[in-house]
C-alpha cells in the first residue's frame, strides 16, 4: 500500500523527498495515536482493576468486623477506646484471649 501511495504522488507531481518525508510523518502520527490510546487503555484496566480489588477487600472486612464485634449494643461499646471484655456480659470475643 505503501508503494501505490508513494507512486500515486509521484503521479501528482510531487517531489520524491516530499513524498518520503508526508509517508514517514503519517506513520509516525500512527504509531503515536496507537501508542496513546494503549496507553490510556492500560491506566484505564489498572484503574478498575484496583478499584475492583479494593471494592472485594473492603466488604470482606466488613462482614469480618461484624462476626467479631457482633450486633447492636455489643458492637458499639466494643468498638471503645477503653473497650475490655471483663467489664461486660458478652459474648468472648476473638481479639481477647483468656488464658485459664
Amino acid at each position: 500500500m505503501d508503494r501505490r501511495v508513494q507512486g500515486w504522488l509521484l503521479a501528482q507531481g510531487w517531489a520524491p523527498n516530499v513524498v518520503k518525508m508526508v509517508l514517514l510523518l503519517v506513520k509516525l502520527t500512527v504509531i503515536g495515536i496507537l501508542l496513546y490510546t494503549a496507553f490510556w487503555l492500560t491506566v484505564l484496566f489498572t484503574v478498575v482493576a484496583i478499584s475492583g480489588a479494593w471494592a472485594a477487600r473492603s466488604s470482606e472486612q466488613a462482614d469480618a468486623e461484624e462476626c467479631v464485634l457482633g450486633d447492636g449494643n455489643q458492637a458499639d461499646h466494643k468498638q471503645s477506646v477503653f473497650y475490655d471484655p471483663i467489664n461486660y456480659d458478652d459474648d468472648p470475643d476473638p481479639r481477647f484471649h483468656d488464658e485459664r
